[in-house]
């Protein structure tokens, strides 16, 4: 039976010569850092953001990465964001898509699209924390969610016994507090 339709070049690859009976000689590559549509006549560079290897369709810098070069060539274009920064969106094209991580987060490492949350108990109240010895503990008689940016002092009524407590605990029958400890 015989072929009832032709297939297009893929993206990255453009046809010159009509009449061709492989993808070889039918589709020629473009250069690194430039593409094509499927079935396109030309090439075109990649914007900022993206990039692309020879013959390629232009790829995004993934999540944790950046990068304003038009017409990059390799992943290695994308820059990696800084600790204390993460980037969630693909295809970011500034370093300014590089957040800082926000009040009781951190993060030690390059490239991150997210930040981590100080355990429960411990707090920061600054912004682009590198690293978990950043957090403070809130000490006793104060307590604190993961994620905190502050600590919360203990209501009367409730105690907090430990250096880094999660949360107030009630008193025991039989004992109480009249003040925040």
């Amino acid at each position: 039976e015989g072929l009832s339709e032709c297939a297009f070049c893929p993206a990255g690859r453009i046809g010159l010569q009509a009449g061709q009976s492989m993808l070889e000689n039918a589709c020629s590559s473009c250069s690194p850092g430039r593409s094509s549509e499927p079935g396109g006549s030309s090439c075109f560079g990649c914007v900022a953001g993206t990039w692309a290897a020879e013959g390629s369709e232009c790829l995004p810098c993934p999540s944790g990465r950046w990068s304003s070069t038009v017409e990059a060539t390799n992943l290695a274009s994308c820059q990696q964001c800084d600790p204390g920064r993460f980037n969630q969106q693909i295809g970011a094209s500034s370093i300014n898509a590089c957040e800082q991580c926000a009040l009781g987060t951190w993060n030690n490492q390059l490239g991150a699209s997210e930040c981590a949350n100080c355990t429960a108990g411990w707090f920061f109240s600054s912004v682009g924390a590198t690293a978990v010895e950043q957090c403070l503990a809130c000490g006793t008689g104060r307590a604190s969610r993961a994620g905190a940016r502050s600590c919360e002092d203990c209501p009367p009524g409730r105690h907090a016994p430990d250096e880094t407590s999660a949360s107030c605990i009630e008193c025991s029958a039989g004992s109480y507090s009249q003040e925040a400890l």
